[in-house]
């Protein structure tokens, strides 16, 4: 840690590593909150600009199962693979 602190860098940084961000609001049903003028129509987080970033939310979909919606955020290299995985896409529809 003392090397992070005197050269700025974080321990992952130091080491040329990729560091990806997940987090999820699955275990929250925001799109269930009601603040006296309704259900919300669409919940979603901002992230703002960081790279390798990704968020799990739920669908708002209350007549079927929920789904899942993940909001990815990379640089343009990696989106590029990324939208055109073929192993994903079988599980995805990109928007």
């Amino acid at each position: 840690m003392l090397d992070a602190y005197k050269t700025g860098k974080l321990p992952l940084q130091q080491r040329n590593c990729d560091v990806y961000i997940t987090t999820s609001t699955l275990a929250f049903k925001f799109e269930k909150l009601d603040f006296g003028f309704g259900k919300p129509t669409r919940v979603s987080q901002g992230i703002g600009p960081i790279s390798n970033f990704f968020i799990l939310t739920n669908t708002p979909d209350d007549d079927h199962d929920r789904g899942v919606e993940a909001f990815v955020n990379l640089n343009e290299q990696d989106m590029s693979v990324f939208k055109n995985d073929k192993d994903l896409l079988q599980f995805a529809i990109p928007v």
